[in-house]
Parts: C-alpha cells; sequence; structure tokens
C-alpha cells in the first residue's frame, strides 16, 4: 500500500519545531513511514518568519536548522508556479481566504489533481478558515489542534 499523501501547511508543520498544542501528533506523523509530506515553497520562509519572531536566538537557531535538515530531505515541495498563483487568486477571492491561506490552499489542490483518485490528499492546517475551504473545494483535512 502506497504512503499516504499529507500536504502541511506552516502552521501546522511549525508545531513541529515549537513545543505547542499538537506537536506530539504532528511529529509522529511525519516521522511515520506511511507519511509522504508535502509543502510549498512558500512555507519555508513563514516557518522561518515564524521562529524567527517567536523564539530566543538560541531556541531559533536550533529549530531552524533541524527545519532545514528536515527541509533538505524530508519533504517534497512544490514549487509555486503562475497557475497556483492564479488559482490562489480566484480562492482568495471565492472563500475569503488571507492570503498565503490562499496560495497554501492552492498548492494542495494542485498536488491533489495530480495524484490518481485512489490516492487522496489530506490537507493539515491549524487555521479554521483554511480548513473549511479545503473542505469546501473537497479535500480531507485535519488540525493538530485536535489532538493531543
Amino acid at each position: 500500500m502506497p504512503p499516504s499523501v499529507y500536504y502541511i501547511d506552516s502552521s501546522a508543520l511549525l508545531k513541529r519545531y515549537v513545543a505547542e498544542r499538537g506537536s506530539a501528533w504532528i511529529n509522529d506523523l511525519i516521522q511515520s513511514p506511511d507519511c509522504d509530506p508535502y509543502i510549498a515553497q512558500i512555507t519555508v520562509v513563514e516557518v522561518i518568519a515564524a521562529m524567527a519572531r517567536r523564539l530566543t536566538a538560541r531556541q531559533a537557531a536550533a529549530a531552524i536548522g533541524a527545519f532545514r535538515t528536515d527541509y533538505a530531505r524530508g519533504f517534497s515541495v512544490i514549487n509555486i508556479a503562475p497557475a497556483v498563483i492564479e488559482q490562489a487568486m480566484l480562492l482568495a477571492e471565492r472563500r475569503k481566504l488571507r492570503g498565503y491561506d490562499a496560495v497554501q490552499l492552492a498548492a494542495a489542490l494542485a498536488i491533489q489533481a495530480r495524484l490518481p483518485a485512489r490516492s487522496p490528499l489530506t490537507l493539515i492546517a491549524s487555521a479554521a478558515e483554511l480548513l473549511a475551504a479545503a473542505r469546501d473545494e473537497g479535500l480531507t483535512v485535519d488540525n493538530p489542534n485536535e489532538h493531543p
């Protein structure tokens, strides 16, 4: 059986590097051999920016180092091509999403479109608006905040 495909947005991925509700669950998910994790290019910038702003310099350096290691060997990355931006603009307007949430959803939908029907993608995020919009767009969703 092929691994399950997960699209992990910035709010959820940050939990792997900053201890908060859902951190244990996201760590278990990402470390599972059954997990095929995808992120968008912009997620890299969002996660590092959040670490730099929320953590002390020493904590940020350690967290950013761990993230860079994971990034180099653990995630499939979707490029933010013009078609993804076009879809994000439509989603922002139609679903009234924040800008980067619209880009995250458009990236997840682009990945889903490439997968065989029997390999559904699950979008993992903490933002309620993003999760609701993803659900409305036909994606399976999960929120790490709902897990201990």
